[in-house]
């Protein structure tokens, strides 16, 4: 009976595993698929690409977050910080209104390269992070030899 339990246990727990898992490779999908064309406009989340790969990696963080150490929760946490402060005060675009009702959007040169440089280091610490915490070939080869 006890060994029944714990087998049922062990089943929950790699079931909630591959969720969890299965989250992640969702949101790096949509982070690969968004970068593409970062600066492109998204009409069904009304946005920039750039927004929506800021927001996916933020939520992949989130997956992630309890596994970090404080140190790495700090880095973390100051750049999504750095991040949000630059959008909000150097925007990459400004919107003009254009002809016939239709706005003009322009995109700035450094505010754009700043805070791509800034999008690729987030993402390079979050896939530094999935690899150090999350290595899924090294624990699925774990768990076929227990």
């Amino acid at each position: 009976m006890e060994n029944e339990l714990k087998k049922s246990e062990d089943k929950s727990l790699i079931s909630e595993a591959n969720l969890k898992i299965q989250r992640m490779s969702n949101l790096q999908e949509g982070i690969n698929a968004l970068s593409v064309h970062p600066r492109d406009y998204d009409p069904d989340f009304k946005e920039y690409n750039y927004s929506g790969i800021f927001r996916a990696l933020t939520q992949l963080f989130v997956e992630i977050y309890p596994k970090l150490t404080t140190p790495e929760k700090q880095e973390f946490i100051n750049l999504k910080n750095k991040i949000q402060n630059h959008l909000k005060n150097n925007p990459p675009y400004k919107e003009f209104p254009g002809h016939f009702g239709k706005k003009t959007i322009s995109f700035y040169k450094i505010p754009w390269e700043n805070l791509r440089e800034m999008l690729f280091k987030y993402d390079l610490l979050s896939r530094g992070f999935l690899e150090k915490y999350f290595n899924t070939a090294e624990k699925i080869k774990k768990t076929l030899e227990a």
